[in-house]
Parts: structure tokens; C-alpha cells; sequence
């Protein structure tokens, strides 16, 4: 384990390769790559709502997605109450669940981003 690196982001196994019957195969180089961890790093995924929903793309959001995906393993989607009910009694719930199978399908994670003040209703850009 390199000195300067902290003991948590490390840990020791015993591993052993073995053949379709169970025996070990002395001598197997193995290369081992993380390609998940716990922690969650994420971003806005606001933009790829239209996308995720099939609408017109005409920023190239759809050339980010792969790009997105690469980087974080969290969206946060808008409820912001302007966004999520642009007409009064009618939110914007289908749009929304699409755009959280679409992330899910991705192996993103999610989280809402609500915002409600008492007595008044929040309009946001």
C-alpha cells in the first residue's frame, strides 16, 4: 500500500483463480479495474429531461449523455414547483419518471431536487 494514500481507500484479499472444475490455475495473471464505488458523485440532470422524453435535441444534449454517464453516478432532477407544475393541477410527473428510467437504465442514481416556500409559489427560469 503506497505510504501517502489513505488506509481507508485500501484493503488486502487472498485471491484464487480457478478452472471451470474448481481447481487453481498457478501463475494466472489477473487484472482486477473498480468500475463502481460507494461514494456519489453527481450533477443537474435537468437538461436531459427533453432527451430522455424523445423531444427535439437541437444543443446536442444526446453527445453529453455519454460523456455524463462516464463522469457521475447521481442526477438530481427538478421539482422545483415552477418546473414541475407549469400549469396549475397539472404536473409534470410522466416527464419526469421517463427522465428517472432513463438515468436508472444508465445505472445513475437519483435524487429530487424540491423546492417549496410556504404561502407563495417559487417560478424558476
Amino acid at each position: 500500500m503506497p505510504t501517502s494514500a489513505p488506509a481507508h481507500r485500501f484493503g488486502e484479499t487472498v485471491l484464487t483463480v480457478v478452472d471451470a472444475a474448481g481447481a487453481p490455475l498457478p501463475d494466472v495473471a489477473v487484472t482486477v479495474a473498480q468500475t463502481r464505488h460507494a461514494f456519489a458523485f453527481g450533477n443537474i440532470g435537468f437538461d436531459f429531461v427533453p432527451l430522455a422524453n424523445g423531444e427535439t435535441d437541437p444543443v446536442g444534449t444526446e453527445d453529453l449523455a455519454a460523456l455524463y454517464t462516464d463522469v457521475f453516478n447521481t442526477a438530481t432532477l427538478p421539482f422545483y414547483w415552477g418546473r414541475f407544475e407549469p400549469e396549475r393541477g397539472k404536473p409534470d410527473t410522466g416527464r419526469l419518471q421517463q427522465a428517472a428510467r432513463w438515468f436508472r437504465e444508465r445505472g445513475v442514481a437519483l435524487k429530487g431536487h424540491p423546492e417549496v416556500i410556504r404561502g407563495r409559489r417559487t417560478i424558476c427560469p
